[in-house]
């Protein structure tokens, strides 16, 4: 592999939580590629509808699948998929190894 390289296809699996009252809501779900001093390399937008509650007053617990097409990776070395909602964010490092 040399860099700069694409990636075609990643699939990212997120498992997320959301309230009974937030049932049936459209949510933006804004994941980003960041290299390691922070830089927004790449933005995805990934629209999704919070799953109905079974349990009204118990938190919905849904999977959300994410597909990144084409992640540009500039150089080997440590970078971060974030995965933002509003004010809730996590993030998954990554790593591209010269082979």
């Amino acid at each position: 592999v040399s860099f700069p390289t694409i990636h075609p296809r990643m699939i990212l699996f997120l498992i997320l939580e959301a309230s009974a009252s937030e049932a049936g809501d459209l949510r933006d779900l804004d994941i980003s590629l960041l290299d390691d001093d922070a830089r927004k390399l790449k933005s995805f937008q990934h629209p999704f509808v919070v799953e109905s509650s079974l349990n009204e007053g118990i938190p919905i617990n849904m999977v959300v699948i994410a597909e990144l097409l084409n992640l540009e990776l500039p150089r080997h070395g440590s970078y971060l998929i974030e995965a933002k909602i509003d004010d809730s964010r996590a993030s998954v490092p990554l790593y591209a190894i010269q082979i």
